[in-house]
């Protein structure tokens, strides 16, 4: 019955040539797109894809796949072909046409004195196929072949070779049998006359006829053959002793003439060719009213049947309505609904009666499993036994539990050792998850320096690397690279430079003091020290500014004719004087430079780099062009900074020495200034106000 209503729902489903509408028992109307299919490899069906319909399980159009040829590509000699092929609904198949040769035998045949073989080739053009099979050698095989004797020549034996036919010998020579003649009668026929022939009934030599007889002449038989709807008629002329034929005196054919629907009885006349159902009519082709034959044109059609209809009661299910429907008893189609038969779903029961142990796959079933560290869900089935679906989150909330993690089973991996920090290492039995807890037990360092192995010895410069090579208790090497330690002398820098190779000399100017460049000659560290330092020459003063700045007219630079020694420690300065309060009587849109809260502290030997971003609270960004950095230094350290603006690369200008002020302002655009000393020393910091 089942069946039945689904044949029903499907036919009802066929209203238009792309979108099919039809009840599916739930508060919506199905809708099937007739161009998208789903599809297994057994078959296609269509799917109900209404908005409101969502979980609708009704199909329709379930049907076997029909694949037609979508592309073929023919196999060659060498490379395979492929034949695809696709069905309406997508799916597609392909098969594999083998690659192969199109082989041409040519048998030659053994000789006494050559080999016998087979060549085989490619019959494709261009093909170079061969290969040559079946080879037989060469050799002389006799055998006796009798030669019977007969009436006129002597029999014998002959010795002869299989293969080329030579006949080497003959033997057993048997005597000739001679003639053995008989009479042979010959009787006389309608055309033919007859007589006596002797001749030998070894050979069948003949001596010569006798004893003629005359011919017989036809024994003529007369019989009229009347015509029919598809043969003409005629007087047919035979002979009763032989088998001579004739027709005289032919009429044409009939013709047929068939039935018509006003004359032709119901199946008696008539032949039904598509039979009626209940909706569509059936279609029939007439006999012949002589001959009966069924005509290929004369054709006529039977009215359809018509519908018995039958009404079946649908029980609700738990998300389903019930319905009663009415449906054909001879087709099977559905045909519509009983009005007001609906009934309403009866709703999914997903608590479980009391007094009953849960059971998973009976009561519920794990949609997310728990992990060592995620929780998982368990979704409760619906007890009614005619369901058992499984609730949905989105629509059952209520059926869905949240599981507990299962947490890490932990077991020791690997114990403490320098090759991973002197860390207990631990994995989980269940997800392989790795946990390290530090072993404060014991301590574990590198085998350096007494066992390790130089990678590179230490230089004036530069610290010695080393690779460990302490093997844990599981056979694993540590092999790590790493710089000695602080205290161990042996891979410590030496710091013993000799600056002794003269490199350059940079002149003095008003911006700059000059120095001279010397290299290292204590192996190849590369290092160079700047050294003798010249005083500046002189700013040539022209003017001074609307603020306050003194020009130079060699430089073009605008600065503050002050010198660090001459700075007061205060929280301002006066760009002119550089004390507070200001005694120059500097005046202009900005008058000073305030301290902030705390100086940059530089490490020998590594540079200082100072961005917008990096300047202590209160400063401008760089790139606006404020500022004012004043390098001095209790142990009197030298200096180099380095300024820079546009995208941070293009250098604007250099100052060195033991105290330098540099003030940004004269810069129109600072993005990065750089700051080095091969000594430790501090840098203090000014913005404007």
């Amino acid at each position: 019955m089942k069946k039945k209503i689904l044949l029903g729902l499907a036919v009802l489903c066929l209203l238009s040539s792309m979108l099919v509408f039809a009840s599916c028992g739930d508060e919506h109307a199905c809708v099937f797109n007739e161009t998208t299919y789903d599809y297994d490899d057994e078959g296609h069906w269509l799917k109900c894809v209404a908005t409101d319909g969502e979980g609708c399980s009704r199909v329709s159009g379930e049907e076997a796949h029909t694949f037609e040829v979508a592309s073929r590509r023919e196999p060659t000699c060498e490379v395979d072909g492929e034949l695809v092929e696709a069905c309406k609904c997508g799916k597609t198949r392909t098969t594999v046409l083998e690659a192969g040769h199109s082989v041409v035998e040519k048998v030659t045949a053994p000789s006494c004195e050559a080999e016998g073989y087979t060549e085989l080739t490619c019959a494709v053009e261009g093909c170079t196929y061969y290969e040559k099979v079946d080879i037989v050698e060469p050799s002389h095989e006799f055998e006796d072949s009798i030669v019977p004797p007969t009436c006129t020549d002597a029999g014998y034996t002959e010795v002869k070779c299989k293969l080329c036919g030579y006949v080497k010998e003959t033997k057993d020579t048997v005597s000739k049998v001679g003639h053995s003649f008989v009479d042979r009668v010959i009787m006389p026929t309608c055309t033919e006359e007859g007589y006596t022939e002797r001749v030998c009934i070894t050979c069948g030599l003949s001596e010569g006829k006798s004893n003629y007889v005359n011919a017989l002449d036809h024994d003529y038989q007369y019989k009229t053959v009347e015509p029919s709807c598809v043969i003409g008629g005629s007087t047919r002329v035979t002979c009763s002793r032989c088998n001579y034929r004739e027709d005289r005196d032919k009429v044409e054919a009939l013709g047929h003439i068939y039935y018509t629907e006003a004359d032709a009885k119901e199946h008696v006349h008539y032949k039904v060719v598509l039979a009626p159902t209940c909706e569509e009519e059936g279609e029939i082709k007439y006999k012949c009213t002589r001959c009966s034959q069924v005509s290929s044109e004369a054709t006529g059609t039977l009215p359809a049947l018509g519908h018995i209809e039958i009404e079946t009661v649908i029980p609700p299910i738990c998300d389903q309505i019930g319905v009663t429907e009415v449906s054909c008893e001879r087709c099977e189609k559905y045909l519509r609904n009983v009005e007001g038969s609906e009934v309403e779903a009866i709703g999914h029961k997903y608590e479980m009666e009391l007094g009953y142990a849960e059971e998973e796959g009976k009561h519920f079933v794990i949609t997310l499993a728990p992990t060592c560290t995620e929780k998982g869900t368990k979704a409760y089935k619906c007890q009614r036994e005619e369901c058992q679906r499984v609730a949905e989150v989105a629509k059952n909330p209520e059926a869905i539990v949240e599981l507990p993690e299962n947490g890490h089973t932990w077991v020791v991996s690997v114990n403490a050792w320098c090759g991973n920090g002197g860390n207990t290492e631990y994995v989980c039995d269940v997800c392989d998850a790795i946990d390290s807890i530090k072993d404060e037990t014991k301590e574990y360092w590198h085998s350096f320096p007494a066992d390790g192995v130089a990678v590179i010895e230490p230089t004036c410069v530069a610290f010695g690397e080393y690779i460990c090579s302490y093997v844990n208790e599981h056979g694993t090497a540590c092999n790590q690279y790493f710089v000695a330690r602080q205290g161990d002398e042996m891979g410590q820098p030496t710091g013993n430079h000799e600056y002794d190779i003269f490199i350059e000399m940079v002149a003095s100017n008003c911006i700059r003091q000059g120095y001279t460049v010397y290299g290292c000659s204590a192996g190849e560290c590369g290092t160079t020290v700047r050294d003798d330092y010249m005083p500046y020459e002189a700013h040539d003063i022209g003017e001074v500014s609307e603020l306050g700045f003194a020009i130079c007219e060699n430089c073009g630079s605008s600065f503050i004719d002050i010198t660090a020694e001459e700075i007061v420690e205060t929280e301002k300065i006066c760009m002119g004087c550089g004390s507070d309060p200001c005694t120059c009587e500097t005046v202009g849109e900005i008058t000073g430079y305030i301290k902030p809260s705390a100086p940059f502290e530089i490490v020998g030997g590594t540079p200082l780099e100072i961005t917008g971003v990096e300047l202590s609270t209160g400063w401008q960004d760089l790139s606006i062009g404020y500022g004012l950095i004043i390098l001095n230094s209790e142990s009197n350290a030298s200096f180099t900074v380095t300024v820079y603006s546009v995208d941070g690369t293009e250098k604007v200008f250099e100052k060195w020495g033991a105290n330098v002020v540099v003030d940004l302002y004269e810069v129109g655009s600072v993005t990065r200034v750089v700051i080095t000393s091969p000594e430790d020393a501090t840098v203090s910091l000014y913005r404007p106000f």
